[in-house]
């Protein structure tokens, strides 16, 4: 027998066994689950609810070590989605709610774009059963503005002799909900920004954590002598998750 034969049949004979190796092997991955996720909007009064948020598009992120696994998206008065054949394992969730403009384009959305939010953390899946976590609250985004500066003489800081600036924002009732005195050079602010901005445009101070409604900014400039001898005062509406730059012109008192 030649020892090119000799080859042939040990391959035949080796074949069926291979094939029993990867049988195995597949068999051992354990069936899939499901998942059904379940939001509602805001509290329990009267003000709460799809419509009254006015949010059209809800979806659902199914999120595995830090990873997108599965997405999406359904009407925000279902009030549920249900997830088929996911991958036994622990998964975070976050459910963003849409307005009712963005929920008509049918295009991919962005992030960026929800006006509520929620989220629900260590959902485990497991083989061959469905699992449902505790309805999951959206609420309102929090809005973020930066805040920059300008002289109405056109000159620099230090040409106006102002060395500091005082930064105040105030809510729709007048009381401040924010205050800081920063350098007035936003060049000398830049090691201070967070560091994905800190190689970009000096957009200016950044104010985070602020609710949807109408605020007033107000940048006074301070001189070598602790006095505020140059004050700009902005008015505006901030939207649901709105970031947003403010540009206040200050004018010499």
């Amino acid at each position: 027998m030649s020892y090119e034969t000799k080859i042939y049949l040990l391959t035949l004979l080796l074949l069926p066994a291979l094939g029993t190796v990867q049988t195995g092997c597949d068999s051992d991955s354990p069936p899939d689950g499901s998942a059904v996720i379940s939001w509602r909007v805001g509290g329990s009064g009267a003000g709460s609810g799809c419509e009254a948020a006015e949010i059209g598009l809800v979806e659902v992120e199914l999120i595995h070590r830090g990873e997108i696994y599965d997405v999406a998206s359904g009407d925000c008065d279902s009030q549920r989605i249900q997830f088929e054949r996911v991958r036994p394992g622990k998964y975070d969730v976050r459910v963003l709610g849409y307005p009712l403009a963005q929920a008509a384009k049918s295009r991919q959305r962005d992030p960026a774009e929800a006006t509520f939010e929620g989220f629900f953390k260590g959902l485990e899946v497991r083989s061959n059963r469905e699992a449902a976590p505790q309805e999951i609250l959206l609420s309102a985004r929090q809005g973020s503005i930066y805040v920059n500066w300008t002289f109405e003489n056109g000159l620099m800081c230090a040409s106006n002799g102002i060395d500091d600036v005082e930064i105040l924002v105030f809510d729709m009732r007048g009381n401040k909900i924010y205050e800081r005195t920063v350098r007035c050079d936003l060049s000398d602010y830049r090691d201070e920004l967070p560091p994905a901005e800190q190689a970009g445009p000096l957009r200016g101070v950044l104010i985070e954590g602020l609710y949807a409604e109408p605020l007033t900014v107000e940048v006074a400039g301070i001189d070598g002598a602790g006095i505020g001898a140059w004050l700009g005062v902005e008015s505006f509406d901030l939207s649901r998750g709105e970031v947003r730059d403010v540009l206040v012109t200050l004018e010499e008192r």
